[in-house]
C-alpha cells in the first residue's frame, strides 16, 4: 500500500520512456536526466528520448556506452554538451502509441507490453514499482489515493490518471552543443 505521496515534479520520461530501452537498472552508468524534446533540435513530433549522461573515462563506462547506448536498436544519434556530459538520442517511434499516451498524461493507456517493460524495470524497487503501478493501472490504486488525498475516490475516477502530465519544459533540454574548435596548420 501506498502511503505517502511526493509532490514536486518528478520527471516523467525517465519513469515511463527511458524503461523501455531495457537497460537494465544498476547498470554501470545510469543518465543524469532523460528528456523528449530539445530546445531547437527536437520536438515533441520527432518522438526522441534524450539521455544525458556525464562523460566517463573510464573503462566500465566506455563498455557501457559501447554496448548499451550505441549499439541499442534504437540509438539515433550523439552530441558532446558543455561539462563534460554526452546526449545519446533514441528513436522511439516504435512506440508511437504509448509516446502519444505520454504526452497526454494517459499513462493508463500504454499498451500491456509497454507497461509491462515500465513495471519490469522497477521490479527490484518495490515502493517505485508500486507507485508505477499505481500510474499504469489507477483503478486499483483509487482508494488508496483518495484516502492519502482526502477526496473522494469518484473524483479521482473522474481525473482517470493518478500521475500528472508531463511538465513539457521539464522534459525539453535546453542544452547546447559543445564546439569543437579545427586548427589548420597548413
Amino acid at each position: 500500500m501506498i502511503k505517502t505521496l511526493t509532490k514536486e515534479y518528478i520527471q516523467k520520461s525517465r519513469i515511463f520512456m527511458y524503461p523501455l530501452l531495457e537497460i537494465k537498472r544498476g547498470s554501470e552508468a545510469t543518465p543524469l536526466e532523460s528528456y523528449v524534446s530539445w530546445d531547437g533540435k527536437f520536438g515533441l513530433q520527432d518522438q526522441k528520448l534524450i539521455c544525458v549522461y556525464n562523460l566517463r573515462e573510464d573503462e566500465e563506462f566506455k563498455r557501457f556506452e559501447k554496448t548499451n547506448l550505441l549499439s541499442h536498436m534504437y540509438f539515433d544519434s550523439y552530441y558532446e554538451l558543455e561539462n563534460n556530459k554526452g546526449a545519446y538520442i533514441f528513436n522511439m517511434k516504435e512506440y508511437e502509441h504509448d509516446f502519444d499516451c505520454f504526452l497526454r498524461g494517459k499513462y493508463s493507456e500504454f499498451i500491456s507490453t509497454t507497461k509491462e517493460k515500465v513495471i519490469g524495470f522497477f521490479k527490484s524497487k518495490p515502493a517505485s514499482k508500486e507507485i508505477v503501478m499505481s500510474y499504469l493501472y489507477p483503478e486499483r490504486f483509487y482508494d488508496n489515493y483518495a484516502n492519502l488525498l482526502a477526496v473522494k475516490a469518484s473524483v479521482l475516477k473522474e481525473v482517470g490518471q493518478l500521475c500528472s502530465k508531463p511538465d513539457i519544459d521539464k522534459e525539453t533540454l535546453h542544452a547546447t552543443v559543445k564546439e569543437v574548435e579545427i586548427f589548420n596548420f597548413i
